[in-house]
C-alpha cells in the first residue's frame, strides 16, 4: 500500500513539474525584452530603434551556436527567448539587424537573465526587409519643389508648373 503511495506522488510530482516547466512557466515568466533595453543597446551602436520582433527558435539556430534542433537536457534547466531588433544606421541609408538571446535558468527566480547578440550581416538583409524598414521619407513645404511657387498642404497639383503633389 506505501509503494502504491509513493507512485502516485512521484506521478502527481510529475505531472506537476511537466505542467509548470512547459505550459505555465514559460506563459507567465518567459524571459522579455524591454524596448528600453533595445534603445539602449541600439544607441551603443550609434544607431535608432525601428522595431523588435520575436523570432522562433528555428530561425535562431541559424544565428546561436550554442542551440541544438529537437529537444536536449539544457531544455529542462534553462528557458530561451529569441528576438529579432532592428535598427536604422546613423547615415539613415542601411538597415542593423541584431539577433537577441535571453537564457533564464529555472531553479534561480531572482538570477539575471543573460543575453547574447549577434549581427547579422548586410549582405543577407533581404530587399523584403529593406522594402518594409526603410522608407521613403516625404517632407512638406509651402513651395512646389520644381518651380518654388507657393501652396498650401490642399493642393494636389501645382497651379504654376502643373507637377503633381500627392506622394504616396
Amino acid at each position: 500500500m506505501i509503494g502504491f503511495l509513493i507512485l502516485v506522488f512521484l506521478f502527481l510530482f510529475l505531472v506537476w513539474f511537466l505542467l509548470s516547466k512547459f505550459i505555465f512557466y514559460p506563459l507567465f515568466f518567459k524571459p522579455k525584452y524591454f524596448i528600453d533595453d533595445a534603445k539602449a543597446f541600439l544607441e551603443e551602436k550609434d544607431c535608432s530603434f525601428l522595431a523588435i520582433t520575436t523570432v522562433s527558435k528555428s530561425t535562431a539556430l541559424a544565428y546561436f551556436s550554442n542551440l541544438k534542433k529537437g529537444f536536449s537536457i539544457d531544455d529542462l534547466i534553462k528557458i530561451r527567448s529569441h528576438f529579432k531588433l532592428i535598427g536604422l544606421a546613423a547615415d539613415e541609408s542601411s538597415l542593423e539587424v541584431f539577433y537577441v538571446q535571453i537564457t533564464k535558468y529555472l531553479g534561480l527566480p531572482f538570477s539575471k537573465n543573460q543575453m547574447k547578440f549577434n549581427r547579422k550581416k548586410s549582405s543577407e538583409i533581404s530587399a523584403e526587409e529593406k522594402e518594409q524598414y526603410l522608407q521613403k521619407r516625404v517632407y512638406f513645404t509651402n513651395q512646389c519643389p520644381a518651380c518654388k511657387a507657393s501652396i498650401s498642404n490642399k493642393d494636389e497639383i501645382c497651379a504654376n508648373c502643373g507637377l503633381f503633389l500627392n506622394a504616396k
